[in-house]
């Protein structure tokens, strides 16, 4: 009982809480924190679900139609009005019936840019943006065939292609491996047409992330027009639009990692506090 009474109280149990943390203890403390804060900042990461990017590039190369017999050119086709590019995927009657099949044909492709991410993906959704008025066909629907582009990004960004290589693009547009297809209506503009893709595209869209671009060609299914005869099939891109329209977006889920940025904001603030607790060390 006497060494309960005479025990101090007050300002000694304040002194004895200051003995016991100690700038040192503190810094110790703090940086815990930062640790423990960067680890749940990476553990949401990880567990993040849906990730969504824009493209990078996005046009069509073109086939203009030409008589039997005579070599097939393609070129780039010419930017829309204001949109700064044409992603159009038609076929249309180009004038020729009584030499040949009279088909203009276009094919588009989309580039995205996975070089910025890590992680592996599990689904992926590919969203393109069907113009105002793009779609012009007499059918109900018409349906694009989605397909591997082995033609470096670089190549597919040339609006100058000579027509030997354009026509190599162009062909490339529309086979290989394929991605998946998918139908486009009239009540589909102005608007977002998605599509899942299949699990060829899930295993090319893993080997490019972290290490470059992936492009998806897109090539008309459904051409219906016969030898001879008028034709007009064309969707996604009204090529008379002066409208800019929004980006194809590609949607993934899978386990993801923050930017390599993010960590290193979040390790200089623990070196920060480091230094902190080391001036304030030598300064007791």
């Amino acid at each position: 009982m006497l060494n309960r009474l005479n025990r101090p109280s007050g300002a000694g149990s304040a002194r004895t809480f200051a003995r016991r943390w100690t700038p040192s203890s503190v810094n110790s403390v703090l940086a815990a924190t930062a640790v423990a804060v960067l680890a749940v900042v990476l553990l949401a990461a990880s567990a993040a679900q849906a990730l969504t990017i824009d493209h990078v590039d996005r046009g069509a190369f073109v086939l203009p139609g030409a008589p039997v017999g005579t070599a097939p050119d393609g070129f780039k086709s010419a930017a829309s009005p204001g949109s700064g590019d044409n992603y159009l995927v038609r076929a249309v009657n180009s004038g020729f019936p009584a030499l040949g099949p009279p088909l203009e044909t276009d094919r588009n492709y989309h580039t995205f840019d996975l070089s910025g991410l890590s992680g592996t993906i599990t689904t992926a959704t590919l969203r393109v943006w069907a113009d105002v008025g793009a779609y012009d066909s007499s059918a109900a629907f018409e349906t694009i065939g989605l397909f591997e582009v082995a033609t470096a990004s670089s190549v597919l960004d040339d609006p100058t292609s000579n027509p030997t290589a354009a026509a190599g693009v162009f062909n490339d547009l529309g086979t290989g491996t394929s991605y998946g297809t998918f139908d486009v209506t009239a009540a589909d503009d102005a608007s977002y047409v998605d599509v899942t893709l299949n699990a060829a595209a899930i295993a090319a869209l893993n080997a490019a992330v972290g290490s470059g671009s992936w492009s998806v060609g897109g090539a008309l299914q459904t051409i219906d027009g016969t030898y001879g005869g008028p034709i007009s099939e064309r969707v996604l891109k009204n090529d008379s639009s002066t409208a800019s329209e929004p980006p194809a977006q590609l949607v993934f889920t899978g386990t993801v990692v923050p930017e390599p940025s993010t960590a290193l904001l979040l390790f200089g603030g623990l070196a920060a506090m480091s230094r902190v607790g080391r001036g304030a060390r030598d300064r007791a």
